[in-house]
């Protein structure tokens, strides 16, 4: 079986389709809904697509190293959210998914469109992984909201 991302331990994981479902013959196999198992070809092309035809060997070996976004290394989307990349004190990444100008820490007050205002308690995890407890006031209380979905705007 394949999905595109499942929940593991608590946490919701992209997946990978497996390698070995390219070795099963396509007469035995039985899909839901009618479907055909499309089998991947070209695993090691450059770009994604039926359109890709370039190997990896013909492209810019510094490609990945551009800055594209120009803000220097903080990119935006349409959405109105920001990513947010800083190295911690042990070189680490931190990522940090906030709608306003200020960083999602325990303290800070924030603002969720369904929830009202609030207040995080704490943070844990990093990265895509990170959750943070907002208070939200005696009628809603204490939410675990992941930082990548929940959309908070820092206000305080």
């Amino acid at each position: 079986s394949w999905a595109r991302s499942r929940y593991r331990y608590g946490e919701q994981q992209s997946n990978t389709r497996s390698r070995f479902l390219e070795e099963i013959d396509s007469d035995v196999v039985r899909t839901e809904a009618g479907g055909e198992l499309e089998q991947q070809t070209d695993r090691f092309k450059a770009g994604s697509g039926p359109d890709s035809s370039r190997d990896y060997d013909e492209m810019d070996p510094h490609y990945y190293r551009l800055d594209l976004s120009g803000d220097g290394g903080s990119g935006s989307s349409d959405d109105g959210l920001r990513r947010v990349e800083s190295a911690d004190g042990g070189g680490r990444q931190r990522v940090v998914y906030d709608e306003g100008h200020g960083e999602v820490v325990p303290g800070a007050q924030v603002e969720h469109s369904k929830f009202g205002r609030g207040k995080v308690q704490s943070v844990e995890g990093e990265g895509e992984k990170a959750t943070a407890v907002v208070f939200f006031g005696s009628d809603v209380g204490n939410k675990k909201l992941k930082l990548k979905y929940a959309k908070l705007r820092v206000i305080g």
